[in-house]
């Protein structure tokens, strides 16, 4: 099959493999990302650690091991490795080969995931993904858990591209939001921030108390390729502040698994903080539908070239 893509398919970023809560002590995780089979495990200090599940005796998939003694133990010769993916024990007290070890991964917790940092060439991380406000401040629901595709035919940069594309939110998006103006664009490093102004087609029973369409802020937050955070603030009489927390990572050099969760700011009420956080995931179904999308990368609209061109240096320091 012909690669499609005109950029590589797997960017230099931070990407989610996993909820933190499904990597549990004592347990192997076998994972598939990047185009390789990988093998998560939590060790008995509680740091989730991410190895290639070849073993580097005879290429055996330790995912199939077992946790013996806080190390992975291969299931075809009982090679035990460390929490570094060192090889530590080989029964029969026999001499471990120097090149014993299995590829370990700069591994990260953050907002209730655990995020892998890949580089083609194997290069330790330059930054750190974020803990956001919404995860750790009382104030809001914490992230809960949104629509995904388990395995989409696209690439991640034309997932996080949503984010400046303003055109398609008229057509994707129009039962929620009627138009979309771009204010301006802030690239720090690998953090793109584009900050929009959207009118909503939703809250009609606030249009009346508010004498006209609903707008407020939206702000679009691309971190690295392999998230996104959007938070909108809307005025319907007081003051409704939520955010949509987003996830793509390459499954293959083909196809990607897309994730979300939801936050909203807490009111007094528990109640009316449920319904709003329901409302949210209903709208948050409308993730768009990237399967079979041709990739044919079309003349842009004159906004979206105008955000572009501010937000190549980002996508140059996350491209390789």
């Amino acid at each position: 099959m012909v690669y499609r893509f005109p950029f590589p398919a797997f960017p230099i970023g931070w990407f989610r493999v996993a909820k933190s809560s499904d990597v549990r002590p004592g347990q192997l995780k076998s994972i598939h990302y990047f185009g390789r089979n990988l093998v998560l495990w939590r060790s008995g200090e509680g740091t989730v650690r991410l190895f290639d599940s070849h073993c580097s005796h005879l290429g055996a998939d330790v995912g199939q091991g077992a946790v013996v003694e806080n190390m992975i133990q291969c299931p075809f010769h009982g090679w035990r490795f460390d929490a570094e993916g060192v090889c530590a024990w080989i029964p029969g007290d026999q001499k471990i080969p120097p090149k014993a070890k299995l590829g370990a991964w700069p591994v990260h917790e953050a907002n209730g995931q655990v995020m892998v940092y890949f580089h083609p060439d194997g290069e330790s991380p330059t930054w750190t993904f974020p803990t956001f406000l919404e995860a750790s401040d009382p104030a809001w629901s914490g992230f809960h858990e949104g629509p995904g595709l388990p395995r989409i035919r696209t690439h991640v940069q034309e997932v996080m591209e949503n984010g400046v594309d303003l055109r398609h939110i008229e057509y994707l998006h129009s039962k929620a939001v009627v138009s979309a103006d771009s204010i301006d664009v802030q690239v720090e490093g690998p953090i793109l921030i584009h900050r929009t102004v959207q009118t909503y087609n939703t809250f009609g029973l606030a249009k009346k108390f508010v004498g006209g369409a609903i707008r407020g802020p939206l702000e679009f937050q691309m971190v690295g390729l392999g998230a996104a955070l959007t938070r909108a603030t809307l005025d319907v009489g007081f003051e409704i502040r939520y955010s949509f927390l987003f996830f793509s990572t390459p499954i293959d050099a083909e196809h990607v698994e897309f994730n979300s969760m939801m936050s909203v700011k807490k009111f007094r009420s528990r109640a009316a903080t449920h319904l709003l956080l329901k409302k949210a995931m209903r709208e948050g179904k409308s993730i768009g539908n990237w399967s079979g999308h041709a990739g044919s990368h079309a003349r842009p609209s004159a906004s979206m070239t105008r955000v572009s061109k501010v937000a190549r240096p980002c996508l140059a320091a996350v491209d390789r």
